[in-house]
């Protein structure tokens, strides 16, 4: 099992390097001088420049890739405000919260011994095969930021204890949960949204249907329900109609589906869960539902679905044992003594400064 992990492990470093070339500007740096101590231990400008320009130019790389931000202007911009009722950029933002996370990997290798683990060694070869291909393929500008082949593989080494350590820190939590708790209906639906004035202007010229008022439009989906439901109630087992077909038959923009949701799910709203709640397996509600966005036709096809039930179980295991890591690496990094040198302080993120990955 143990080797499994590393193996995992390993294939994590790969990938995220293997996305391309880091490219930026910045004047040399010094890379041997301090930047950060924690609880004594001293992490140099050269390893925490990395840390921090990896992640910049992969959050950019990322963010560009799916349009949600410009690679030229972003960083600069408000983040929120200060308690001093000061700015803070995205910038400001993120180093912070990235130098939040490499130091709770310090500490983590830190506490490494508490819980009787040794770093492997086929891992430590891996970070030195990674870091080695890394620095050549970016070794101008890493020089350029004072990082050597060492950092590189230093900053892989911290950042892989959150995934290396993760099983021994929650190896405690409480991994029962009960069928209640976890409870799952199954339940099928067709729906339309409600249609605004905005739906109305947004509709091709050729639209069809084009509707000239929500009011039309409302009506006649309101109209399709109705014949749907129709259907459903005239079959011969409505337990088991197929509601995508039917659907399909009466009108292509028509949504069916099968959800599932338990008592304290808020994905659905409460006029839903309350028509849900006076059903039995295989039944149809007798009336279309209108809740504050859609129309609705509902049917429960078991109020105890198993296979969702199970699912839920480990999505509340995989919760409590996230929870409790947080918990523990955030003790950790209140209690810590942690000061930082002047140099590392003028660090920026900014837009004169850019980072980005070059696939």
């Amino acid at each position: 099992m143990k080797k499994i992990r590393t193996t995992l492990i390993c294939g994590v470093i790969a990938c995220a390097l293997a996305a391309g070339t880091l490219a930026g500007c910045s004047g040399k740096i010094d890379g041997t001088k301090p930047a950060i101590t924690v609880n004594g231990e001293v992490i140099t400008m050269g390893e925490a420049i990395f840390a921090l320009r990896y992640q910049q130019a992969m959050t950019m790389g990322m963010m560009a890739q799916v349009g949600l931000a410009s690679t030229d202007q972003y960083w600069d911009l408000a983040y929120s405000e200060s308690e001093e009722g000061e700015s803070v950029t995205h910038g400001e933002n993120f180093k912070e919260t990235t130098m939040e996370e490499f130091e709770k990997s310090v500490l983590l290798s830190q506490h490494m011994e508490d819980y009787g683990l040794t770093f492997p060694e086929p891992l430590k070869e891996k970070i030195s095969e990674v870091a080695e291909v890394t620095y050549k393929v970016n070794a101008e500008q890493m020089d350029k930021l004072g990082i050597t082949q060492e950092d590189i593989a230093s900053v892989l080494t911290y950042q892989t204890y959150q995934v290396f350590m993760y099983d021994s820190v929650v190896a405690d939590v409480d991994t029962e949960v009960s069928d209640e708790e976890a409870k799952q209906c199954s339940v099928s639906y067709a729906r339309y949204n409600i249609m605004t004035d905005t739906d109305i202007d947004k509709q091709e010229k050729d639209a069809d249907p084009y509707f000239e008022t929500p009011e039309e439009g409302n009506e006649a989906h309101l109209n399709n329900l109705q014949e749907f439901l129709d259907q459903v109630l005239a079959s011969d087992d409505p337990a088991s109609a197929d509601f995508e077909a039917i659907g399909e038959e009466i009108d292509s923009k028509m949504l069916t589906l099968t959800f599932g949701f338990g008592a304290d799910d808020d994905t659905f709203p409460q006029e839903v869960k309350d028509a849900v709640a006076t059903l039995k397996d295989g039944e149809v509600y007798g009336e279309i539902v209108k809740t504050d966005e859609h129309y609705y036709v509902l049917r429960l096809d078991r109020e105890f679905d198993e296979e969702r039930t199970e699912s839920k179980k480990k999505e509340i295991i995989n919760e409590r044992k996230q929870e409790y890591f947080n918990e523990i690496a955030n003790g950790w990094l209140e209690d810590a003594e942690i000061t930082t040198e002047k140099k590392w302080d003028e660090i920026k993120v900014s837009d004169k400064e850019l980072f980005i990955t070059n696939a």
